[in-house]
């Protein structure tokens, strides 16, 4: 029989504590499934575990930073490779000048693609 999965956030409510404990499923310390979002499930048999057991203590952050992880940047990978289910942001290697020059003239591009749209709602207003 398949158990039920909770969110992490359920599953802080349930043992109630904060979801920064929840965070523990990271280092494998609570057992939990991964979706292919990057979320947490842990199935109620973990829970009711968790709650005999009680939680293992949460690490403290190394002096200096924080104790949140930083959102996930989006994955960056060659064209035709799948980037992994989980995990930090994948590089195949350092962008190239070309590179960070092409994106540099895309941000460039796309602010005066705004300012150009900007100046003719400015327009079309005042011929309302």
């Amino acid at each position: 029989m398949n158990s039920l999965l909770l969110s992490s956030g359920k599953a802080a409510r349930e043992l109630g504590v904060t979801a920064d404990a929840i965070r523990l499923c990271e280092a494998g310390a609570i057992q939990s499934e991964t979706t292919a979002g990057g979320q947490w499930r842990i199935p109620t048999e973990e829970i009711e575990r968790l709650k005999e057991e009680d939680l293992p203590p949460v690490p403290k952050p190394m002096p200096g930073q924080s104790g949140r992880t930083t959102p996930k940047e989006p994955r960056t990978v060659a064209p035709g490779i799948t980037p992994p289910a989980t995990g930090p942001a994948v590089l195949l290697a350092e962008p190239s000048a070309e590179t960070v020059a092409d994106a540099d003239d895309v941000v460039r591009l796309e602010s005066e693609v705004r300012a150009l749209g900007l100046k003719r709602q400015r327009e079309e207003a005042r011929l309302v």
